[in-house]
């Protein structure tokens, strides 16, 4: 039986359109206000947003003459300020054409760069993406898994991690991507020291000396899952993402991320900054990106 708050939901209004809503029952509306056109939407994400992408998007640009040009650039391992500073002498030149947008995100930042002039849009984001250089993973919608994935693929490569810190989310990541069983062997939550010990063959002596979160620990757990899962690369991650656990010698949020591949093994230490959530998904964000990276080295 359908509750009775829910019935107005099939109330339709006596102004306007109703807009459809093919993920759920509340619809919206559209009506025009002093020859604007209002549009009224469910709050719920998901159900806004194919609304928006289905009805009113596609509604707003019939009657737009004038077409704008965007394109985005996704970075990783650079901050807002110091991708400012690098790129700025660049598009100086372009200033009267082309508008850029700074898009920081918990891992990264976007450059969105628009203009009603394709061909300026074109000559300028050819120009930032040779400056960016490395640190520049893709463009527009790709993400960091799916651009790691796909030079994996190219390289018929596998990988396979063992986390600590992050529970699972960098096997997540990974196998995010459609497709990703190609290349993506399989991973193990390594929390305890006796998994790390047992299943993973860190040294006891290793993880008496040095503790589980060290980059002898994290070189252990990346050498131990390569050669668990028979991969071409090993990653593994151990850190302390708090808000407890901190002390002044390894504080909350010092991460270990190792690699291993034959004949190339290291590790990289890291103290990020924010909450749990945030730490461990940088934590995850930077593992991948040094598995592209070292691709693109490679």
């Amino acid at each position: 039986s359908v509750p009775e708050i829910n019935k107005n939901q099939a109330l339709k209004s006596t102004i306007g359109k109703m807009i459809s809503n093919p993920l759920g029952s509340a619809r919206g509306l559209h009506y025009n206000l002093n020859n604007t056109s209002v549009y009224a939407m469910p709050g719920v994400p998901d159900e806004m947003k194919s609304m928006m992408l289905g009805y009113v998007i596609p509604d707003i640009l019939k009657d737009i003459k004038i077409a704008l040009y965007v394109k985005t650039l996704r970075i990783i391992g650079k901050g807002e300020s110091s991708i400012a500073e690098q790129i700025q002498p660049l598009i100086e030149p372009y200033s009267d054409s082309c508008s850029i947008a700074y898009l920081p995100q918990i891992s990264g930042v976007d450059i969105r760069v628009s203009s009603s002039d394709n061909k300026q849009l074109e000559e300028l984001k050819k120009k930032l993406k040779k400056e960016l250089g490395i640190s520049l993973y893709g463009e527009d919608d790709d993400s960091l898994e799916s651009i790691t994935g796909q030079l994996l693929s190219e390289e018929n490569m596998t990988v396979a991690v063992a986390e600590s810190c992050t529970g699972g989310l960098l096997n997540y990541h990974f196998t995010s991507v459609s497709g990703s069983s190609k290349y993506m062997r399989g991973g193990i939550v390594a929390y305890s020291n006796e998994i790390k010990r047992d299943i993973l063959g860190v040294q006891e002596k290793t993880l008496a000396k040095f503790g589980a979160v060290s980059k002898e620990s994290a070189l252990e757990l990346a050498q131990g899952i390569r050669q668990k899962f028979s991969s071409t690369i090993g990653i593994s991650v151990t850190g302390i993402s708090g808000p407890t656990g901190g002390t002044p010698e390894k504080p909350v949020g010092l991460v270990f991320i190792g690699y291993s591949k034959k004949n190339c093994d290291f590790v990289k230490k890291y103290i990020f900054h924010g909450d749990r959530k945030a730490i461990n998904f940088r934590t995850t964000k930077v593992a991948i990106d040094i598995v592209r990276r070292k691709l693109i080295y490679e």
